[in-house]
């Protein structure tokens, strides 16, 4: 009998990789809607969101956290680390997919304000 460890496994399956382009495609594009429409995201946008949109970015572009926290009182710095130290260990995939979905219920939030 084989026993299989799928904790080891997880790290071998790899995505085709016209999913990983296509996602690839539409991280950028939400990012690019975010950037041009920043004041209007930045005022209506609530403080939860708008922190899970920075966590959700820095680990896409630059992966786990490995800075030290900032101190008191630079609490924006803090509550950006908080977020960002949030998404560590999840997939440059996962968090590129779950910012396009939050860009996506964010426009659709204050799109009715």
């Amino acid at each position: 009998l084989y026993t299989i460890k799928f904790e080891e496994m997880a790290g071998t399956i790899k995505e085709p990789e016209e999913d990983v382009t296509k996602l690839q495609e539409e991280f950028k594009i939400a990012c690019k809607r975010i950037q041009a429409d920043g004041e209007r995201v930045r005022t209506k946008a609530s403080m939860k969101d708008l922190l899970e949109l920075y966590g959700l970015f820095k680990q896409a572009q630059v992966g786990d956290c490995s800075t030290e926290r900032p101190r008191y009182p630079n609490f924006k710095g803090m509550s950006q680390w908080d977020a960002w130290q949030s998404k560590s260990g999840m997939s440059k995939s996962d968090v590129m997919r779950d910012y396009c979905r939050l860009t996506e219920t964010i426009f659709e939030d204050i799109g009715s304000q």
